[in-house]
């Protein structure tokens, strides 16, 4: 199926491409400068690509060698939920991302691009993170049984880390559009060194919770560095990255209200799903602003 549908992408690509006048300009020469030119994509993107990928397969391997396979599947359930839309919705937003931001900075606006679409990034995702850390164990122990209800308690840490990758995901292809793979590639390097070092903490510790939580944080320090790092790049202060987070907080805060004193003031079931409710109707609502607010 992989081969299958690579192939007839490759051929879709490819038949417009070759009939197109243009493609007779093309010459061996010309191929040859191009690839010159642009090396750095090949010697340091795929292997940022394949740090990346060894980050998020490795762990629940480990996990599963280091303390049980029940432990690894609780985590890997609670990862899989959570990284899942991020990824989708991540993916596509930094696909556009990539393409306009090669266009923003030929027109030397691109800073003002990346600082509109991190401040976005930031709004979309805490809200749903912040209901995670209050109800992950009980939306895990509902929707999937009571004895998954320890992976709620891990997607509570993971909810952290989850959250700041999909902030990072998007505005990293900022290395690309400015031709900085290299730091790129460190940043990866430096974030899997974190996320190792952290496991085998945990391991001596001898806790997988622990290990869980630790994980989260190595992760979230590791992103922190890249949106520490990116701004540079584009000519914008950090001193927005952290505008942003003021903001999303104080409008998070107000739509998880309905969750938060159904979860701390009532402690049941039912007020928590009632909570849940409204809360979720707030998100979709602001959801509804930002959308307005970036297209009208």
């Amino acid at each position: 199926g992989q081969v299958a549908g690579q192939t007839i992408g490759t051929i879709s690509l490819g038949r417009p491409a070759l009939t197109n006048p243009g493609f007779r300009g093309v010459t061996w020469r010309g191929v040859r400068e191009v690839a010159v030119r642009y090396r750095r994509f090949p010697v340091y993107t795929i292997w940022a690509g394949f740090v990346n990928t060894a980050g998020h397969q490795l762990p629940p391997l480990m996990f599963a060698a280091l303390f049980s396979a029940t432990a690894a599947g609780l985590y890997f359930l609670a990862h899989r939920i959570l990284l899942l839309p991020a990824t989708l919705i991540g993916s596509a937003i930094g696909s556009v991302f990539y393409s306009s931001a090669a266009e923003a900075r030929r027109k030397e606006n691109l800073g003002l691009l990346y600082e509109r679409l991190q401040h976005t990034l930031v709004h979309i995702g805490m809200p749903v993170a912040g209901i995670m850390l209050i109800s992950g164990p009980f939306l895990f122990s509902t929707v999937f049984g009571a004895e998954w209800q320890a992976a709620g308690e891990y997607a509570r840490w993971l909810a952290i880390a989850i959250y700041a990758g999909f902030v990072v995901s998007p505005l990293s292809q900022i290395f690309s559009v400015t031709e900085n793979q290299r730091t790129g590639l460190l940043l990866q390097i430096n974030l899997f060194t974190l996320r190792l070092s952290s496991i085998l903490i945990g391991v001596w510790a001898e806790s997988f919770e622990t290990t869980v939580a630790l994980f989260s944080v190595a992760s979230f320090l590791g992103y922190s560095l890249y949106l520490s790092t990116m701004p540079k790049y584009v000519g914008i202060g950090l001193d927005k990255i952290f505008i942003s987070l003021g903001s999303s907080s104080f409008y998070s805060l107000i739509v998880l209200s309905p969750l938060l004193i159904s979860y701390y003031g009532y402690q049941s079931s039912l007020a928590h799903f009632v909570g849940l409710f409204f809360t979720t109707c707030a998100i979709c609502l602001r959801y509804w602003i930002l959308y307005n607010k970036e297209y009208s």
